[in-house]
């Protein structure tokens, strides 16, 4: 079989060369990603080993590419950024399977034969889906001739009802508006009536304190000053001449003292039992006090806005300054991160090769064997020191609508490559209403992951891990369970602390940091959630994280 190197780290290209035609494989390699992307799109591979970082063209780009291509090529990303974000924008890429600088070579080709074995499982399903194509297009058709014929009689109906309601529908009925009783001549409304000529012919007490007018029997609006005014006169003329209501909400005067008023103007038609215009009957009251009160509300909220953009912009300025210095901080530790697990990334490959020089030397294979536990278990405490020193100073949370069905499915799906080398099965059953939370993503993706690779790393051989939600009210539950070995009841209450180890020599072994929960209770306390545990020794454990729903 022949396999693809894109590494541009010429030792570690070296070391995978080496041990990869150890192991009977064919090896190309490239030393950037556009040399690499055009050996791909040249040359037929049974699998690619793709740097994430590159020159000339990075590892995500060169993943896209030869997707975009239909090189179903199965592709295994390495990166020295051990962050969920990473791992997404890889998967996302289309990349099968990730490894974390420093790696073991025996990890990766046991990886590498999992998913070429998984490669040659589908070649055996593509034939028989190919079969049932031509019968599902058969069956396609038919149902679609039968549904544009339904689809036709619906049209039909539909038309024929349309044309029978216009047929039917009878033309509606002119509003009457006429006065249907005399208005209290104390009312505080100023109320009068004209004539189709725009001559009063009738007026309330309030209208003669309200116009300061004597006399109004049949003078007309249109000459008096008072209708002279915004249009008004248009507009009265309009009323009696097709019935469109007069409607003002501020008319703005002086009254005798010189002071600011603001009346409130409605005006409608008078109707015969034919529907012709007879007349009009108007009414003003004085709004004043309504207007100014306003004016102040609005004098008090454009206060407080000016005050809350001033407060805003001071507090945008300080978050501002905050990301620039969470920013910077996390370039360094990205860097940090970067260079140390490259070095690491060497020491641990020239050891393997070292080994395969030396079978009949137990004392150097044995001490050999306790380097590469502690480089192993070195860069995962770098990923673990780097997450939870971020805790401390970092509590700030990238809030969106996440589907937890979705989310947890991809960290299953991640991780199902380390579970297949134990043959522990995980099983995650789906929501049946759905669940979805307001939280960071990438910060439950991290709980998530550190929950299920808890439970693989101390689960037996051909064991078994389930993965379930539950909605309760307002909050959203999340289950973790296998059936492995089990925490004894004595450590249970101290099992969230930093560095905490049940079984040092076990957890020294298997790379752990100590630092594993303590980062998930971490992610549960700032989202307003909490995470317990219920564990029998030699029965399994059950990891449950409740969160709030937010939304």
């Amino acid at each position: 079989m022949t396999i693809l190197v894109i590494e541009d780290e010429v030792s570690i290209t070296y070391l995978l060369k080496k041990g990869l035609e150890m192991e009977f494989f064919s090896v190309d390699v490239a030393h950037d990603g556009e040399k690499g992307l055009a050996l791909a799109e040249k040359n037929e591979y049974d699998l690619i080993i793709l740097d994430m970082m590159l020159p000339k063209m990075d590892g995500l780009a060169v993943c896209r590419a030869i997707r975009r291509l239909k090189i179903n090529t199965p592709v295994i990303m390495l990166t020295a950024r051990d962050t969920n974000e990473d791992k997404k924008k890889g998967f996302d890429a289309g990349a099968d399977d990730y490894l974390v600088k420093p790696f073991s070579l025996s990890d990766l080709i046991e990886r590498m034969r999992t998913l070429l074995k998984r490669k040659q499982e589908k070649v055996g399903v593509v034939v028989e889906k190919k079969n049932q194509i031509k019968l599902v297009k058969e069956r396609e058709l038919k149902q679609s001739s039968f549904d544009f014929n339904n689809v036709s009689e619906k049209k039909v109906s539909k038309n024929i009802s349309k044309h029978l309601h216009k047929r039917v529908v009878k033309k509606e009925k002119i509003e009457s508006n006429e006065l249907n009783k005399i208005i209290l001549d104390n009312a505080p409304v100023s109320i009068i009536t004209i004539d189709k000529e725009g001559c009063i012919t009738s007026a309330n007490k309030y209208f003669h304190k309200f116009s300061n007018a004597k006399y109004y029997h049949k003078h007309s609006i249109f000459t008096g000053s008072f209708f002279n005014r915004e249009n008004l006169v248009d507009d009265y003329k309009k009323l009696l001449s097709d019935g469109t209501i007069v409607k003002r909400e501020n008319c703005y005067e002086k009254n005798s003292k010189g002071e600011d008023k603001y009346l409130k103007i409605i005006a409608v038609p008078i109707r015969n039992e034919a529907g012709e215009i007879e007349g009009a009957i108007s009414m003003a009251i004085d709004n004043t006090e309504n207007v100014s009160f306003k004016h102040k509300i609005l004098e008090l909220n454009n206060e407080l806005e000016r005050k809350v953009k001033k407060r805003t912009a001071e507090l945008n300025e300080a978050n501002m300054e905050l990301a620039k210095v969470l920013e910077l901080k996390s370039i360094f530790m990205a860097d940090i991160s970067h260079e140390l697990r490259t070095s690491l990334t060497i020491i641990q490959g020239n050891m393997e090769l070292m080994s395969l020089h030396q079978n009949g030397n137990s004392e150097f294979l044995e001490s050999n064997h306790q380097i590469l536990s502690e480089v192993k278990r070195m860069s995962v405490m770098l990923t673990d020191l780097t997450t939870i020193t971020n805790s401390d100073a970092n509590q700030i949370l990238n809030y969106k609508r996440v589907d937890l069905d979705e989310l947890i499915s991809s960290v299953c799906k991640s991780l199902k490559v380390i579970a297949d080398i134990k043959n522990v099965k995980i099983e995650f059953k789906k929501n049946i209403i759905g669940a979805e939370i307001m939280a960071d993503e990438n910060k439950l993706e991290k709980l998530l992951s550190n929950l299920v690779r808890n439970a693989i790393r101390y689960n037996n051989n051909n064991g078994w891990i389930k993965v379930w939600t539950q909605a309760t009210g307002k909050e959203i539950k999340i289950f973790v369970e296998d059936n492995g070995m089990g925490i004894p009841q004595e450590h249970l209450p101290n099992i969230f602390e930093r560095f905490y180890r049940v079984d040092r020599a076990r957890t020294r072994s298997d790379g752990g940091s100590g630092l594993g929960l303590a980062i998930c209770q971490w992610v549960a306390k700032i989202h307003g959630g909490k995470i317990e545990v219920k564990s029998k020794l030699g029965q399994g454990s059950v990891f449950s994280v409740s969160l709030p729903k937010n939304y």
